[in-house]
């Protein structure tokens, strides 16, 4: 099992929750060899909560749409937009799925980005949602994306 990409944020069920909780509970880790631990350096938290998922058992699941878009964007819709990504970044290396740049970067279904001013997603907004029929979109209103 790999790990969630945490800036994008996270979405867990209940049964999920309660998994991690009961092991949390009790103890059912090892803070010294790494398993689900605390006090890990800022910026690292979805690579611990990965772990202590896998301790409770709990699986994750795939959350690309049915064109195999990103549905919660693990970079700035910007740079994924403008094909802005160089070649050394982390993303390529640690990406369970094959990042797509340009206009399939990103589903028309959104779920959540990371690391967005407020009027990129006010921009995002109106692109995504405030045109029902997409043939009718103002391109360049995508100039800022």
């Amino acid at each position: 099992m790999g790990y969630m990409s945490g800036g994008a944020g996270y979405v867990f069920s209940k049964a999920a929750l309660q998994n991690v909780t009961q092991v949390l509970a009790k103890r059912e880790f090892n803070l010294n060899n790494s398993n689900c631990r605390s006090g890990y350096p800022i910026g690292l938290e979805d690579l611990e909560l990965g772990k202590c998922f896998a301790v409770a058992g709990v699986t994750d699941v795939d959350t690309l749409d049915n064109k195999k878009r990103e549905t919660f964007l693990p970079l700035p819709i910007e740079t994924l937009w403008k094909k802005n990504v160089p070649s050394y970044h982390w993303i390529w290396r640690q990406s369970w799925n094959p990042l797509k740049l340009g206009k399939e970067c990103c589903s028309s279904q959104i779920i959540s980005t990371h690391q967005n001013s407020p009027q990129e997603m006010e921009k995002m907004f109106e692109v995504l949602y405030s045109k029902k029929d997409k043939s009718k979109i103002d391109k360049g209103k995508l100039k800022g994306l």
